[in-house]
């Protein structure tokens, strides 16, 4: 799928012009741009620092320990799976969003939170599993009306704040081990949603549009990653 198809899927090119006259950016990055970002997402080396021996590895998962289904356990209570890198869950009820990572961790981390903001978002109706927002001009009437009176506005500002807690801590990370190009994908994203951020109920329509904005780049990485798995 190209951006261009992407774009049409979603409702519509960024550029798109819709009734307040809030005309989208075009994202600053290509389809080859994200093809090599989805390459960097899932070919990569787990780090040797923070590794867990087997033992130690069986001690601390207990019963999420099997021998047929090999890990790599790191002292910051990250866990991968050693075939495909890809994050598998953490122990001792760590939260993600409170560990730091080691090197290449946060490859598998950024993946991670993308696969979960891509499949569950929060929407004007409420916290759910969808795939793609609706664009603006296909609100239906009864959810316009709920975020311009109703409980929608909190759900719209509870899916900003969201996504600006879950992805800012990435842009430095990412920075610090060279992932230049990343980063710079992250801080557009995060930048959309920044952009909605802004804005009071009162321009709830202009908030929503910059949410779909940074929700369709996010999107769009998480597609592309199902294409290389």
């Amino acid at each position: 799928m190209t951006q261009a198809e992407f774009n049409t899927a979603s409702g519509g090119s960024h550029e798109k012009v819709v009734e307040n006259e809030v005309v989208m950016k075009e994202s600053a990055f290509s389809d080859s741009d994200y093809e090599q970002f989805a390459v960097t997402l899932t070919d990569y080396e787990l780090p040797t620092e923070g590794r867990l021996t087997d033992e130690e590895a069986k001690e601390k998962l207990g019963i999420m320990y099997h021998p047929d289904f090999p890990v790599v356990a790191y002292g910051n209570g990250l866990v991968f799976d050693e075939d495909s890198h890809s994050l598998t869950g953490t122990y001792d009820y760590k939260d993600i969003k409170e560990i730091v990572p080691y090197g290449t961790q946060v490859l598998g981390l950024l993946r991670s939170e993308i696969d979960s903001s891509s499949q569950h978002k929060w929407t004007v109706e409420g916290y759910n599993t969808v795939f793609r927002m609706e664009p603006l001009e296909d609100l239906s009437k009864q959810n316009r009306e709920s975020v311009a009176t109703g409980e929608g506005w909190e759900h719209l500002q509870r899916g900003i704040e969201t996504q600006l807690v879950i992805l800012e801590p990435f842009e430095k990370q990412l920075s610090e081990e060279g992932y230049e190009d990343l980063a710079a994908w992250l801080d557009e994203t995060i930048g959309y949603f920044e952009q909605a951020d802004q804005f009071e109920r009162e321009n709830w329509e202009k908030a929503y549009q910059w949410y779909v904005q940074g929700s369709n780049n996010i999107d769009r990485m998480e597609f592309e990653l199902g294409q290389v798995d």
